[in-house]
Order: C-alpha cells, then sequence, then structure tokens
C-alpha cells in the first residue's frame, strides 16, 4: 500500500512532560498510520476498561491522549485509541530495540555485567508492554 492510501499518517510524535526534575520524554519519534478501509467498530467505555485489563494496558495512559467519557455504556473515540495503543507499541518496541542492540553478544568471551543485566531485563519488560499495547489496538480493530 503506498503512503497516499493511508486515512491518517503520523511522522515524528514526540511527547514532553516537564517535571522539577527535568524533562521526561514519554515518547520519542513515534511513526504509525492508519489505512484507508480499516473500519472502526463500536467500543463502549466499558468494552475499552476490559480489554485494556485484559492486555495490561495503562488507562492513564489512554486518558491523557483521548477525551474518554465516564459512563460505561458511552461510545469512546475508537480511533483516538487505536492511535495511542499503535503509538505505544511502536515506542516500547523501539525502546526495546534500542537496549537491545547495546547490549554485548551472549555468545561473546566474556559474561554480561550487573548493569547489562538489568539492559536485558528491561528490554525484556519493553518488549511485551509493545505487545500489550498492540494487542489493545488490534483488538479495538476487531482483529484480535
Amino acid at each position: 500500500m503506498n503512503g497516499g492510501d493511508h486515512l491518517l499518517t503520523v511522522e515524528g510524535l514526540r511527547t514532553h512532560f516537564f517535571t522539577f526534575e527535568g524533562v521526561a520524554r514519554a515518547v520519542e519519534d513515534v511513526a504509525f498510520h492508519l489505512d484507508r478501509g480499516e473500519v472502526l467498530p463500536f467500543h463502549s467505555m466499558g468494552d475499552l476498561r476490559r480489554y485494556a485489563f485484559l492486555v495490561g494496558a495503562d488507562m492513564r495512559t489512554i486518558s491523557r491522549y483521548v477525551d474518554l467519557p465516564e459512563d460505561f455504556g458511552a461510545p469512546i473515540d475508537t480511533a483516538g485509541c487505536v492511535l495511542v495503543g499503535r503509538a505505544m507499541a511502536n515506542h516500547h518496541r523501539r525502546r526495546a530495540q534500542r537496549l537491545w542492540l547495546e547490549l554485548p553478544d551472549p555468545d561473546g568471551p566474556r559474561q554480561r555485567m550487573r548493569h547489562e543485566e538489568m539492559m536485558a531485563e528491561r528490554a525484556k519488560r519493553d518488549a511485551e508492554t509493545a505487545r500489550r499495547w498492540d494487542a489493545l489496538a488490534r483488538r479495538l480493530l476487531g482483529a484480535g
């Protein structure tokens, strides 16, 4: 599918939060798209909460970017929630890959140092988090 067939393309998305400790970079250089023809089904707030619970996604993150209703039966902005899910999956996947690339070869001549083991664990957690966000986006699209 070429770029002209995308309904929405986002590139270079960055979100920074300014705290007393400094700047917290929540999302850095994320790109994603929604394709034409992707039918966005109706979902209620109750559906979103259930899906987020089942896959382990954080509702607070979604509510930072999408205006969510308080009533469980009220409709949600499915496209907005899918975009957040895809963006967060992409962000965590890229962070995990970046960490894995910094690690020495596990079959190399020397053992991993403690901080490298911690980096490997963080990369595994980020990969799992990416999988969860991707599962939420797929479920909202009806593909999961």
